[in-house]
């Protein structure tokens, strides 16, 4: 008899494919909504760090103002001083009413008339002027209409600007009173009267006041009240 060949069905792969394709798929997780009392939280940090950042701009701005106003503000000056200049002798040299020697920041000296007695070497331009101390390498850098100087580098901020007028300097009298040792400076209340002496070869000794050390670029100028540009 003969053999009977068993057949065998063939078997399709297809659903191997789509069980083993099945097993492979990530299952996608959905996310657990928040929960009220996390709503809040999370809404309450947003609100403190957005006040905590414009608590910081304000103070910022806070600080910028009170530097600005410190350099751009210079109270007037109340008292106004006649100003007379003398040798050691107690020789008049020159002298100035009140009206001349005071205007809105203090009492103020020419330089022109200064630089005869004193032999003040100077240049520059209508921004920025050195004056040279006699006889020695010392010398002072100032600014138009600033309040900042440079003493021989170390930079100050004194009073009262030097003003640029014409093609003149005004300088304060506080300059040399604390800055630049040299002159006997002297004030009589009662006659509302300051007396400067110049001895014959004065010299100057230049004075800082630590630890004030300033850059000239944060000093606001003082209104330009020149009338024509300088030139040194």
């Amino acid at each position: 008899m003969p053999q009977l060949e068993q057949k065998n069905a063939p078997q399709t792969a297809e659903p191997q494919k789509q069980a083993s394709a099945a097993k492979r798929k990530p299952v996608k997780k959905t996310r657990k909504p928040m929960t009220e009392k996390e709503k809040n939280g999370a809404s309450l940090f947003s609100a403190i760090l957005i006040l905590g950042v414009a608590a910081y701009l304000v103070i910022v701005l806070i600080i910028a103002m009170l530097v600005w106003y410190s350099f751009s503000n210079v109270s007037e000056n109340r008292t106004s001083y006649q100003l007379r200049v003398l040798d050691d002798e107690e020789n008049r040299l020159f002298t100035y009413t009140a009206a001349e020697a005071n205007n809105a920041y203090g009492l103020y000296m020419k330089f022109s008339d200064l630089s005869a007695y004193c032999d003040l070497g100077v240049a520059g331009d209508s921004d920025k002027v050195t004056f040279f101390l006699p006889g020695k390498e010392d010398e002072v850098v100032c600014y138009r209409n600033s309040s900042l100087v440079q003493i021989n580098g170390n930079t100050a901020r004194i009073s009262e600007p030097v003003l640029f007028e014409g093609k003149d300097y005004l300088l304060p009298v506080s300059l040399f009173e604390n800055y630049l040792g040299g002159f006997l400076i002297s004030y009589d209340e009662e006659k509302l009267l300051c007396t400067v002496v110049i001895p014959e070869n004065p010299v100057f000794t230049p004075r800082m006041h630590e630890p004030e050390q300033l850059d000239p670029c944060t000093s606001l100028p003082f209104p330009d009240e020149s009338s024509e540009e300088t030139s040194a």
